[in-house]
């Protein structure tokens, strides 16, 4: 196998780019509240197709999690222990699988009925409109813009 400079400068910038994605996720994540991304992002322009998917999928997230913590506690009541030594690594492998599929399956139930209850309730693409709250520009944003080009600029010419 030859390492071409081609293929090692695309392995590192995915990776960057990879990197800067799950920081920034992180990021925006831990300081903001979910409702003000989305806003920001349907401000910004992103479409509102795209920006309703992310709401869709952050409640989602929650169900997911309910689901699979059911499915745990499950199969502690019935000693179920991933880590046994003493259990056949085949027949553990079968469980994980059973559990994964069994979330999912439970999951997508959840949200067709999710999505039935909306449509009993008056959801339809065409009305599906965020309400977005007005707010001015505070000082300590345009600080924050101020530092982060800065820091943009500094590592990008000075470094």
């Amino acid at each position: 196998m030859t390492i071409t400079y081609e293929g090692l400068d695309f392995g590192i910038t995915l990776m960057a780019r990879f990197l800067v994605c799950v920081t920034s996720i992180i990021v925006l994540s831990s300081t903001m509240k979910m409702n003000d991304f989305v806003v920001s992002a349907r401000r910004l322009g992103v479409p509102k197709e795209f920006v309703l998917l992310l709401t869709m999928m952050v409640r989602y997230l929650f169900v997911f999690w309910s689901v699979l913590k059911r499915i745990r506690v499950a199969q502690q009541s019935r000693l179920f222990d991933i880590w046994n030594k003493n259990t056949p690594r085949k027949w553990i492998l079968e469980q994980v699988g059973n559990t994964i599929s069994s979330l999912f399956v439970q999951s997508y139930e959840q949200g067709e009925r999710t999505y039935i209850g909306m449509l009993c309730r008056g959801y339809s693409n065409d009305n599906s409109n965020l309400f977005i709250r007005r707010s001015k520009v505070r000082a300590k944003d345009v600080m924050f813009c101020v530092i982060t080009i800065g820091l943009i600029f500094y590592v990008q010419f000075l470094l």
